[in-house]
């Protein structure tokens, strides 16, 4: 069974990675000082790729990227950080990119509260 995103998120921190990128066929990704380097995982199946990127999305942000095939929204997993997210469509599946932000995860919006990913939104 793949990590979820929250463990996958955990884990840039803890590479002290500025970026975490998720494509398919592919395992994730971390940018530690400019450079990505491949975790060391399975490649990523877009069903999998689609699942991780969902997993933080409301279903109002859902529907937005199902009709634009991109979206940009923030969120933050309690105890770990913030992140500002970009999710795509690339080739044909989703592909994401989560930015660290802030290393608290207090600035007043929901947090993910859990490895199930429940998230709230602060839309751009």
């Amino acid at each position: 069974m793949p990590p979820t995103l929250p463990e996958l998120l955990k884990m840039t921190v803890d590479l002290h990675g500025s970026d975490l990128h998720l494509t398919t066929n592919t395992p994730p990704q971390v940018r530690v000082h400019g450079k990505l380097q491949r975790l060391n995982m399975p490649d990523l199946t877009p069903t999998e790729t689609k699942a991780l990127a969902y997993s933080v999305m409301t279903d109002v942000q859902k529907k937005r990227f199902e009709e634009t095939l991109e979206l940009d929204f923030s969120f933050g997993i309690r105890g770990i950080a913030r992140f500002r997210s970009n999710v795509f469509n690339q080739r044909g599946a989703v592909g994401a990119v989560y930015r660290l932000g802030a290393r608290d995860g207090s600035h007043g919006q929901r947090q993910v509260d859990d490895a199930r990913g429940d998230a709230g939104q602060n839309q751009r």
